[in-house]
């Protein structure tokens, strides 16, 4: 595409052309232009500059506009991602599965910091956990016992999320300027179930930034009931509120979430300002790149930068 790049009608140009070429669901931006310091120019805003020359003493320049996606739809994983969760549920987790283990005859003990440092455990659901539990003690599970011990589990954490927990450092910061810019839409896609979210949300009085109908739990929600790292869950949360995958960020702190987001087709941001642990820390920093994670997060106030980063092609 070649156009005038300093030319007093070039604006119009530029206007006109890019309104009639230009895909519906791209937003124009507005650059300045090369050469002219007072005048600013529609472009796609992401647009490449290709090659310039010069023809009947006017420079022109070659630019190729590439259309990316229009980004409508934040996706928040909940637990340790919006909400600092995870030592109050894995302290919760540790006590019921210590009554598990006793209920078969097992005397070996867990920890919250045990439980976080086997992969098996973080960042699953109860109901993974669980089935890892029974497959590494070597004992069968009743569908009777699986809806005790799942009630045992939500009951226990729920208590100890609305007594002790919080938002985690700087996300209301970032909510407030989402729900105040009103740019994107907010989700929750979460594998707890839709009562623990709910109740949880309530508790930390995060619950206003969000549409009841935009928290999707991957264990309520689905038709089947299916956890990360299964994508099915983002699939459904997608399908429900109408979004292509290439209109969605989300935001999670476990390798398992992530590798569900992007399963999804979903540009995901891998999220650790949750993880108290330096070393655990750094592994996922290195993890999350390998599973497809177009940025990771230490902080919440890096949001914004890496968000327009992904909807500029940057990262």
């Amino acid at each position: 595409m070649l156009f005038p790049a300093n030319h007093d009608q070039l604006a119009a140009h530029l206007s006109t052309l890019i309104t009639t070429t230009r895909p519906k669901n791209i937003p124009a931006a507005l650059v300045k232009s090369p050469g002219l310091s007072s005048k600013l120019l529609l472009l796609s805003s992401n647009s490449r500059l290709s090659s310039s020359r010069t023809f009947c003493g006017l420079r022109f320049q070659s630019l190729t506009l590439f259309a990316m996606p229009l980004k409508v739809w934040i996706m928040f994983d909940l637990d340790n991602t919006l909400i600092d969760t995870e030592y109050l549920a894995f302290n919760c987790v540790a006590a019921v599965a210590n009554r598990v283990l006793e209920s078969k005859g097992i005397t070996e003990k867990y920890t919250s910091d045990k439980l976080i440092g086997e992969p098996d455990f973080f960042g699953q659901a109860w109901k993974t956990m669980l089935n890892k539990l029974a497959e590494k003690h070597g004992f069968e599970i009743t569908d009777q016992e699986r809806k005790a011990w799942r009630q045992w589990e939500e009951e226990a954490v729920i208590a100890a999320v609305q007594k002790h927990g919080k938002p985690t450092k700087g996300v209301v910061e970032v909510l407030d300027k989402l729900t105040e810019e009103k740019k994107y839409r907010l989700a929750i896609v979460s594998s707890s179930s839709l009562p623990r979210m709910l109740a949880c949300l309530d508790g930390v009085g995060l619950r206003k930034y969000f549409e009841d109908a935009h928290i999707f739990s991957a264990s309520t929600s689905l038709p089947v009931p299916s956890a990360k790292p299964a994508p099915d869950v983002y699939e459904f949360a997608l399908k429900t509120v109408g979004a292509a995958a290439d209109q969605a960020v989300a935001v999670e702190d476990s390798l398992g979430g992530a590798t569900a987001s992007v399963g999804a087709g979903i540009d995901t941001i891998g999220y650790v300002g949750c993880m108290n642990m330096p070393m655990f820390q750094m592994q996922l920093e290195y993890d999350f790149p390998e599973k497809g994670a177009k940025a990771t997060m230490t902080h919440w106030g890096q949001f914004f930068e890496i968000l327009a980063k992904i909807e500029a092609g940057e990262e």
